[in-house]
């Protein structure tokens, strides 16, 4: 019988629904527990032996880190956890879901509110946490004096291009395995019926957009937020785990779905099934292949490094080689005097190598660079490495023994002397 384990938190939206999944995953044949953080304990040095899945339907820090403890002991997690932390980062989010050519508004990023006064001289701005599970909401802005009275900020600060929508409408687009289901929103809604909102037939459009945005992230369970100005979508929020309300017998395809994840668990297979996606796995895989969400899943998992990182990685071991193996001229002939007993003999210096990460090239440039160090360490002479990155977030990624990683914060001289963060930042 198979065993599956919800990851729930305190709060009416983790809740929704899920009572009726697991009811549903029990007709199944499937032992479900909702575990409630909090309130539960979760011993993590035993989770291979308790769940054969874990579902992760809360995305608070708690959640996470349970979910990072499972992850790292092996356990099969819905969806995976490092697809869960990429979506809780709105920066990376955007970065990505544009580079897989997703319409998404533009977005920005700065270290200070005061920094996006040259981007409200082209338009209104809707300034939002950059971090999911943040308590502080949504603020559309229009001028300075707007944005000087949100009050202070955590940084970064994060912000889009606001587009305001045809109507009072927004639509959402839920992906479940290999299909997709569109429902209508009022917002606010005010009355039960308006708040799940009513179905509608995706059109090719939003069909091409919810496949790139799982392919782009190689999952099959999201959900969307696309709103509509002056007749073009726009993606404005991704979930990984949504609640499907709308959605027709939404609870009894959802338990299916976990069902099925859970059986792929227990054979050994991967969590998302290579056939659900837009694009075959093999094609897929070229498509994106060195992109930048390619590279960060690596960042966060022990996938090795493509065929290109290994082509520049040999090619830098190889120049290395050239130069340490080079032969040196002949010293100069000095008198020979009588050696010191007490002398020690001195050994050669190991090579010193320092490598550098913009913040803004992004978390590949990191995957990159840690990749080659990793080859440097491991082949003759084995030099002493640190990585230097601009990037707050690399401290967080695993590096290969014997590599040290220095985080710096990106500045820039004032005309003072002062030294600041750097300009606004488009993502």
């Amino acid at each position: 019988m198979l065993r599956i384990a919800i990851l729930l938190g305190r709060s009416f939206t983790d809740e929704h629904g899920m009572p009726e999944v697991v009811r549903l995953l029990g007709e199944l044949g499937a032992t479900a527990r909702p575990l409630h953080l909090g309130d539960d304990l979760i011993d993590v040095a035993r989770v291979r032996l308790d769940y054969d899945l874990y579902v992760l339907k809360n995305r608070k820090d708690l959640g996470m880190s349970v979910a990072a403890d499972l992850h790292r002991a092996g356990a099969a997690l819905l969806n995976p956890y490092p697809v869960a932390v990429l979506l809780r980062d709105r920066i990376v989010t955007f970065r990505v879901l544009r580079a897989a050519g997703v319409p998404v508004p533009e977005t920005f990023v700065a270290s200070h509110a005061s920094q996006l006064f040259p981007a409200l001289d082209r338009g209104p701005l809707i300034i939002r946490p950059h971090r999911r599970a943040r308590l502080r909401g949504s603020a559309v802005v229009s001028n300075a004096t707007e944005l000087a009275a949100l009050g202070p900020m955590e940084e970064p600060v994060f912000a889009q291009r606001y587009h305001a929508p045809d109507g009072p409408t927004y639509r959402k687009v839920y992906s479940l395995g290999s299909e997709r289901f569109g429902v209508v929103r009022v917002r606010p809604g005010r009355t039960p019926e308006e708040k799940r909102g009513q179905p509608f037939t995706l059109t090719p459009e939003l069909e091409d957009i919810a496949r790139r945005c799982g392919s782009a992230f190689g999952i099959d369970l999201f959900g969307l937020d696309i709103v509509e100005s002056e007749g073009r979508p726009y993606v404005i929020d991704i979930s990984s785990f949504p609640g499907f309300k709308g959605v027709s017998h939404g609870p009894r395809r959802l338990a299916r779905y976990i069902y099925a994840a859970a059986e792929r668990a227990v054979r050994g297979e991967s969590i998302v099934p290579g056939d659900s996606l837009s694009i075959q796995p093999a094609a897929g895989y070229r498509a994106f292949r060195g992109s930048t969400l390619d590279l960060v899943l690596q960042a966060l998992t022990t996938t090795p490094a493509t065929a290109e990182e290994l082509d520049e990685i040999q090619k830098l071991v190889d120049e290395i080689r050239l130069r340490v193996e080079a032969p040196k001229p002949a010293p100069r002939a000095r008198p020979v005097r009588p050696p010191l007993a007490a002398l020690a003999t001195r050994e050669a210096a190991s090579p010193r190598v320092a490598m550098y990460s913009q913040g803004m090239v992004g978390f590949g440039h990191i995957r990159r660079n840690a990749s080659i160090a990793q080859a440097l360490r491991t082949a003759p002479p084995s030099p002493a490495i640190v990585l230097i990155a601009e990037a707050w977030q690399a401290g967080a990624l695993p590096m290969p023994e014997g590599v040290d990683c220095v985080t710096l914060p990106a500045l820039r001289r004032e005309p003072d002397g002062a030294y600041n963060p750097r300009f606004l930042l488009d993502v």
